[in-house]
């Protein structure tokens, strides 16, 4: 209905603003007409990450992501996950996101991430070129992928990468 589109887009706006608590008690309103809205499940999980709560934030996520297959929700699910210690769930998790259509970047960014720190640093190679071939603008994947790279002392390589993520973000 018109009305809950109206909030939820009031519960992203604030959001978006740093007022996580102001979406999650919006996003908690539509959830009271409608309990299995995907989009306010969204919201509340992502409202309570934001405001570092990832425990809280997994029921929501979980429900909204047992709904579907949008990678953006299983990407913020296997976040809170990681924060909450679960890294073997949040990495299958992160593995179905990057297959899904179409592409999120962050996806592959918080796997190329998770798997660097594990140190498996082929597989976030490739994670992370994958990414970058689908999202080549997008500087966050080509600065871990840079970080691999000095990892391995690999400095012509990471040059590369670095300068390509300067001029997609010269900002």
């Amino acid at each position: 209905p018109p009305a809950e589109h109206a909030v939820l887009q009031q519960a992203l706006a604030a959001l978006q603003a740093r007022r996580a608590d102001e979406a999650e008690r919006l996003a908690s309103k539509v959830l009271k007409i409608q309990p299995a809205h995907i989009g306010a499940l969204h919201l509340v999980g992502l409202a309570r990450l934001t405001q570092g709560r990832p425990r809280e934030a997994l029921a929501p996520l979980r429900s909204a992501a047992s709904a579907g297959d949008n990678p953006a929700v299983e990407t913020h699910l296997a976040i809170a996950l990681r924060q909450t210690g679960s890294i073997d769930e949040a990495r299958a998790t992160l593995e179905r996101a990057v297959t899904r259509q179409p592409p999120f970047p962050l996806a592959f960014h918080e796997l190329g991430v998770l798997l660097f720190a594990q140190r498996r640093l082929d597989e976030a190679q490739a994670v992370l070129e994958r990414g970058l071939a689908l999202a080549p603008a997008v500087a966050d994947l080509a600065v871990v992928l840079g970080g691999i790279h000095l990892d391995r002392c690999d400095r012509a390589n990471a040059k590369l990468v670095f300068a390509r993520a300067l001029a997609n973000s010269p900002g």
